[in-house]
């Protein structure tokens, strides 16, 4: 069994395997594979890299299952143009990017698009280039014979990439490019959302996981708990009572700024917060347009689909009039305050806030 492991997903003697610890389970559902031999010929970078060679001698595997009976995956191929006998950059970022990977599995049901090497994201860590990172979807072409579609994150000027905070935050950026839906139209800050939407989406993932000690600071660059929990508490927490304190602005959400971009991360955020799981990940699936302003409709309608469900309530929202998505339906457990289109300001009560939809099933 271990050889045709080994031979499934081309493991060699000479290479060294870290499976990551699972909570309350013996085997593990990730592992990190390190190429402890330079590639001869060197990778090279679908694209050129300013300043520096194109050329990756290293190669450090992700690979990931959802399930113990499941074989191993690539999920994503990270090279690097210097290798580290301790606290080598390429580990981390492949450990950050599985444990990501799993929680974006477990909780959205998101994958790697398997359009693009079978699922399996590339990774390349320059030491050129201008500080920061970069995703994109290109093509990767051998030194013979036809090309195939690759998902690319590129981070640059890697003796800069130092500090746990920044660090964190540049990989869930490039990887919320690489996998969450895009939404975009915006010149400011940049023109897709959902790389911004990554930094704050997975480092709370992270935070909340963190917190129930099942996750630790190597799995977010080293980054500790008490730096991830604030944070998500400066960054994230204000954005989520600013949509609970308001109704959607469709207006806003037509602009193109950092504000409209700030609103729309702000809904995704709140839905994620007190919808389920479920839930939260099918409003995404149903904007059906890269346009920021037709996603308040699809958490409503993601709603819709449920019989009813409990809307999950964090104490810094408990007490306080909230806006919810709940369409022509009823709500037990709380008052309805007034309407705005689809949406409801209610006054939850002391008990549970159950929504109802009108059609359920729909």
């Amino acid at each position: 069994m271990v050889a045709m492991l080994a031979a499934l997903i081309g493991l060699r003697a000479s290479d060294s395997v870290s499976p990551l610890p699972e909570a309350g389970m013996s085997g593990s559902l990730a592992e990190i594979r390190t190429i402890e031999e330079p590639q001869d010929p060197p990778k090279r970078s679908p694209r050129p890299i300013e300043g520096s060679s194109s050329l990756f001698p290293w190669k450090t595997d992700g690979l990931g299952r959802t399930d113990p009976s499941d074989p191993l995956m690539a999920r994503f191929h990270v090279y690097s143009q210097e290798r580290k006998e301790t606290n080598d950059t390429a580990g981390q970022v492949t450990r950050m990017l599985l444990r990501i990977w799993q929680q974006a599995k477990k909780r959205w049901r998101l994958d790697n698009p398997p359009q693009y090497n079978g699922g399996a994201i590339d990774v390349y860590l320059c030491k050129g280039g201008q500080p920061g990172g970069e995703q994109y979807f290109g093509v990767d072409y051998p030194a013979k014979g036809p090309g195939w579609p690759v998902s690319v994150i590129c981070i640059y000027e890697l003796k800069s990439f130092t500090k746990p905070l920044e660090m964190a935050r540049e990989v869930a950026h490039e990887y919320g490019h690489a996998i969450l839906p895009a939404v975009g139209g915006f010149v400011q800050p940049e023109d897709w959302a959902n790389g911004y939407l990554g930094e704050k989406l997975f480092l709370r993932w992270m935070r909340d996981v963190m917190a129930k000690r099942e996750l630790e600071p190597a799995d977010a660059m080293q980054l500790d708990f008490s730096a991830l929990d604030g944070y998500v508490r400066l960054r994230i927490d204000p954005l989520v009572v600013s949509a609970a304190s308001n109704s959607p602005n469709l207006a806003l959400l037509h602009k193109t700024g950092a504000v409209a971009m700030t609103a729309y991360h702000s809904l995704v955020l709140y839905a994620d917060t007190i919808l389920p799981k479920s839930v939260a990940a099918r409003s995404m699936q149903l904007i059906g347009s890269i346009h920021a302003w037709d996603y308040p409709h699809s958490i409503v309608m993601a709603c819709q689909e449920l019989d009813r469900f409990a809307l999950l309530i964090p104490p810094y929202l408990r007490g306080r009039p909230l806006w919810i998505p709940l369409g022509k339906g009823k709500v037990a457990g709380a008052r309805v305050l007034r309407r705005a289109g689809e949406w409801a300001e209610i006054q939850p009560g002391s008990g549970a806030v159950v929504m109802i939809p009108a059609s359920p099933g729909t």
